[in-house]
C-alpha cells in the first residue's frame, strides 16, 4: 500500500517541477537577445523565441489542460490503487471470508459482476480475467482458506472522483466519515496553517476545507468535455499540487491506520500501556511481558483516536538498563525507541517483524 502513496507522491512531484519548468521557461523566453551577436546559435534562439512567443497563450492553455488533467490522472489513480491494496492487505491477513468487514461481503457479489461486464475493457483487461473473478467468487462463497476477494472491484467508479465520490467509495469497504478523519490528520493541518490562510485549521468541516478538490474536479470536466478554461495561473496550479499531496498523504495514514486494526488482531502481542515515556515520545519504556522483542519488529499504537486510531513504527533500537540491545527476552523492562510519538496512555502492541506487510510513518 506504500507502493501507492510514493507512486502518488512521486507524480505530484514531477508535476511540481515540470511547473518550475514553465517558468523557468518563461523566463529564458523573456531575456533579450543581442542583435549585434555573430553566434550562429542566436538567429536559431530568436526564431524560436518568436515561434514560442507568437504561441505564448495557446502554449500556456495547452500547458495548464495538461497540468490538471494529469493531476486528475494521478489523484484517480491513487485512489484506486490504495482502495485495492487495502482490500489485498486485509484478505492476507484475515485467514478466513466470512471475518472481512460486513461492508465488503455485502458488496462483493454485485461489485464483482460489475467487473466481469468491464473486465474486456482496456482497463481491466491486463489485470484480470471475466473466469479468475468467478474463480474468486467461488473461492469466497465456499469459505475457502485461500480465498481471493476481487479488490478490483471495489476500485470501479461511474463517476469522477468529487468529495462525495471518494467517501462513498470508501463507505463500501467499510471506512467511515473518510473526509472528516482526513482533515484532521497533522500532515493536513499543516498544509491549511501553511497554504489556505483563509481557514481555521481547529474549525474545518469537509465541505469547506475539501471545496477545492470539487473545484479541481469540476475544472478538469470542464477540459475534458472540450471546454476551453481561463488561463491558471502557475500559482494556481501549484496550490493544486500542494492540497493534492497533503489530501493524499492524510487519505494514506487514514487508511494505514485501519489497517493496522486487522494486524494487531491477527498478529499482534499486546504489551499494555507503557511505565514512563522518554525523548518526546520517541523512547517508550514498557514491560516486555510475555513476548520477546526484536529490532526491526513493529510497535504499533492504539490510540483511542477516531482519526487515527492505530499508529505504528519500526523498532529502531531496544535498550535495558542502559544497554542497546538487538532483542529482549520476556519478562524485562525495555526502552524502545520509535519514529512516531508515543503517550502514555496508548496501549501498545508488538506485531514480529516476520508478519509486517506495510510500513507507514504515519503520526497522531
Amino acid at each position: 500500500m506504500k507502493a501507492s502513496l510514493l507512486t502518488f507522491e512521486m507524480g505530484l512531484e514531477d508535476t511540481r517541477q515540470y511547473i518550475k519548468g514553465l517558468d523557468l521557461e518563461n523566463e529564458l523566453l523573456s531575456m533579450p537577445t543581442s542583435e549585434e551577436s555573430t553566434s550562429l546559435i542566436v538567429p536559431q534562439v530568436k526564431n524560436y523565441r518568436d515561434h514560442i512567443l507568437s504561441l505564448s497563450t495557446k502554449k500556456r492553455l495547452f500547458d495548464n489542460t495538461a497540468i490538471i488533467i494529469s493531476l486528475y490522472g494521478q489523484l484517480e489513480r491513487f485512489i484506486e490503487s490504495i482502495i485495492c491494496a487495502y482490500i489485498k492487505h486485509i484478505n492476507e491477513v484475515i485467514p478466513q471470508y466470512s471475518d472481512i468487514p460486513l461492508e465488503i461481503v455485502n458488496h462483493h457479489l454485485n461489485m464483482s459482476i460489475a467487473l466481469i461486464n468491464r473486465s474486456e475493457s482496456p482497463k481491466y483487461k491486463d489485470i484480470i480475467t471475466a473466469a479468475q473473478v468467478i474463480s474468486n467468487l467461488h473461492s469466497c462463497t465456499n469459505n475457502e482458506a485461500n480465498y481471493k476477494v476481487n479488490a478490483e472491484a471495489f476500485a470501479q467508479h461511474t463517476s469522477n472522483f468529487w468529495r462525495k465520490t471518494i467517501e462513498n467509495s470508501f463507505l463500501q469497504i467499510g471506512i467511515i466519515n473518510i473526509s472528516g478523519r482526513i482533515i484532521k490528520c497533522q500532515n493536513f493541518i499543516e498544509y491549511i496553517k501553511k497554504d489556505r490562510h483563509d481557514l481555521e485549521a481547529d474549525r474545518i468541516i469537509p465541505e469547506v476545507a475539501l471545496n477545492f478538490l470539487d473545484t479541481f474536479v469540476q475544472l478538469r470536466n470542464e477540459i475534458a468535455h472540450g471546454e476551453l478554461p481561463q488561463l491558471t495561473a502557475n500559482s494556481m496550479l501549484l496550490d493544486y499540487v500542494n492540497f493534492l499531496e497533503a489530501y493524499g498523504n492524510a487519505l494514506y495514514n487514514v487508511i494505514y491506520s485501519e489497517t493496522l486494526r486487522y494486524d494487531v488482531k491477527y498478529f499482534g502481542n499486546a504489551l499494555g500501556k507503557p511505565k514512563k515515556i522518554f525523548k518526546q515520545g520517541h523512547i517508550v519504556g514498557i514491560l516486555a511481558k510475555e513476548t520477546s522483542i526484536h529490532v526491526g519488529d513493529l510497535l504499533v499504537a492504539e490510540t483511542n483516536n477516531k482519526i487515527l486510531p492505530f499508529i505504528s513504527g519500526e523498532i529502531e533500537e531496544l535498550q535495558v538498563d542502559n544497554e542497546k540491545l538487538t532483542e529482549v527476552s520476556p519478562g524485562k523492562d525495555v526502552g524502545i525507541k520509535v519514529p512516531f510519538k508515543g503517550k502514555s496512555n496508548f496501549f501498545y502492541f508488538i506485531i514480529p517483524r516476520e508478519h509486517r506487510i506495510d510500513i507507514s510513518n504515519s503520526t497522531a
